[in-house]
């Protein structure tokens, strides 16, 4: 009756520390949580059919943080 136009997909799991001292498990699960996200919506939703999708990751990308390394991916 009415379609999903588009979609925000904000991935949240919290494991802060700086780069120097996160191990391949801690950087791996925020990365594995966003990609899950991803297939997760692929998996209902015609994604073709959007007109938009924005992921989004952490302002660290844009301003630093020297504890969300791991969120810029």
């Amino acid at each position: 009756e009415r379609p999903l136009g588009g979609c925000f997909l904000m991935t949240l799991r919290l494991i802060d520390g700086l780069f120097a001292n996160l191990s391949d498990e801690n950087f791996d699960a925020v990365v594995a949580n966003k990609v899950e996200s991803w297939r997760t919506l692929k998996a209902v939703v015609d994604i073709g059919k959007l007109d938009f999708i924005v992921g989004f990751s952490t302002a660290a990308a844009l301003a630093g943080s020297p504890g969300q390394s791991n969120y810029t991916t």
